[in-house]
């Protein structure tokens, strides 16, 4: 016997462009509030959450990074 949330679980499926190996779905949590405001409060401290925002990854070299916490420039 299932439960509801296993039935889910069993028909969840990823749209083409997140599948895996696309490195979508990484750059896309590590957008949101709860993780971005996690990893700043890890590598920086708390003071520093509402500070640092997503930046564009894609380097001049064609190097990319799944993601780039970085200040407001003054």
């Amino acid at each position: 016997m299932t439960t509801e949330g296993e039935t889910d679980a069993l028909f969840f499926f990823l749209p083409f462009a997140n599948r895996p190996g696309t490195d979508l779905m990484s750059k896309h949590i590590l957008q949101t509030d709860e993780v971005k405001s996690a990893i700043i409060e890890a590598v920086i401290g708390r003071k520093a959450i509402g500070h640092y925002w997503p930046r564009p990854t894609e380097w001049a070299n064609r190097m990319r990074s799944d993601v780039l916490y970085a200040t407001e420039q003054p």
